[in-house]
């Protein structure tokens, strides 16, 4: 009986290009091999995470490449959680799959029985490991450029990068990826940095060379607000009703190690009760948009507290919201169906807004409303 085999796309039936999809080229090895198993009787899924860290909408342009290419697949999924590692009981890595017999299909190197998972004959190269940091433009303008090249440098550390990028590298790169493009519009960016292949790594892969470590795509504002839209829950669990954003969708949240709820999405999730800020705990290191919106807190005089935010405090806080790229500050109007939408957003969060717009010198809740009115509704 042919089994449902799902494969990541980007690194393994393509190449990686950290987010300029347009440019990927096909791994031909990896596309015989999978329409060989296609053939065999087994079901194909393609699971990618493309668009889950930028939010810009991908489906239109996989699906044509994936056409162009020959992939015979039979379900394309996008969602997948954007991460370092992927600890799996059944994963293959895609090196392992590529240089050795594991889980061929009939025909291909030694294999002749129907296509199984085999024991792995030696453990998988290690992955390399990557880090990515989103930030975005504002009236053309890259604020806090400096905070993003830093963070994205620390993140490389973190992760164990050896020689990665500096901050002023990271902050060059941006600046040319973006260069005359701009024109006064707003850009979404994405800084990859991807630890470079080992010489055993090249030797077994057959590359001539390392990859380039640090990666910047630029996508436009409204490309990223759009892509949202397809990632927005349903049912399915905990949500919150984000203005201006159209009723059709929620905002969905996500549990988090200590018992809380977080934004699903990447964000902060915070709320406002007594006139003082509640965040959630950082992880790792605090995002841009979390230490801006503390550093505009201080300036307005608002307290804030740092707590696992549950969807009872929720529920009874006086606003909520969700900060992060590209919205900014995005209000919640509603949390679920136990408070129905009352003129969000709060005072509080009014304010912030505006120390925000007045930094950033555009007025962020008329461009979050004029993109809300250009984003598709969730069918």
């Amino acid at each position: 009986m042919g089994k449902t085999l799902c494969f990541d796309l980007d690194g393994t039936l393509c190449s990686n290009t950290y987010g300029a999809y347009e440019t990927a080229e096909p791994h031909q090895w990896a596309i015989e091999r999978v329409n060989a198993l296609a053939r065999a009787g087994h079901r194909i899924v393609v699971f990618t995470a493309r668009g889950t860290a930028t939010g810009i909408d991908w489906d239109a342009v996989t699906r044509d490449q994936l056409e162009r290419w020959g992939v015979l697949y039979d379900e394309l999924r996008f969602g997948k959680p954007s991460a370092d590692v992927y600890v799996d009981d059944r994963a293959v890595h895609t090196d392992a799959w590529r240089v050795s017999h594991v889980f061929s299909p009939p025909g291909f190197g030694a294999d002749t029985a129907p296509a199984e998972v085999e024991e792995l004959p030696f453990s998988p190269p290690p992955q390399r490991a990557s880090v990515v940091e989103t930030g975005r433009t504002y009236g053309g303008r890259a604020l806090r450029l400096e905070q993003h090249a830093a963070r994205a440098a620390a993140l490389a550390s973190l992760a164990g990068i050896a020689a990665g990028p500096s901050p002023a590298d990271i902050e060059s790169a941006v600046r040319h990826a973006l260069g005359a493009a701009s024109n006064g519009d707003d850009f979404v960016f994405v800084i990859s940095v991807e630890q470079p292949a080992t010489q055993d790594q090249l030797h077994l892969l057959g590359a001539a060379g390392p990859p380039a470590g640090l990666h910047v795509t630029c996508r436009r504002l409204e490309e990223a607000a759009a892509g949202l839209r397809p990632l927005l829950a349903g049912d399915d669990g905990p949500a919150v009703a984000a203005a201006p954003l159209p009723a059709e969708g929620a905002w969905p949240l996500a549990p988090t190690a200590g018992g809380g709820l977080c934004d699903a999405l990447g964000g902060d999730l915070g709320l406002v009760r007594d006139g003082n800020l509640r965040l959630s705990p950082a992880h790792t290191l605090p995002s841009v948009a979390r230490s801006w919106l503390e550093d505009l807190a201080a300036r307005l005089g608002l307290g804030v507290t740092h707590a696992e935010l549950t969807l009872t405090g929720l529920t009874g806080a006086d606003e909520a919201f969700v900060a992060g790229m590209p919205f900014c500050v995005l209000p919640v109007a509603a949390v679920g169906d136990e408070r129905p939408a009352a003129g969000a957003p709060g005072p509080v969060t009014a304010r912030l807004l505006a120390a925000w717009s007045e930094e950033a010198g555009i007025d962020i809740a008329a461009q979050t409303a004029a993109l809300a009115d250009a984003i598709p509704a969730v069918h």
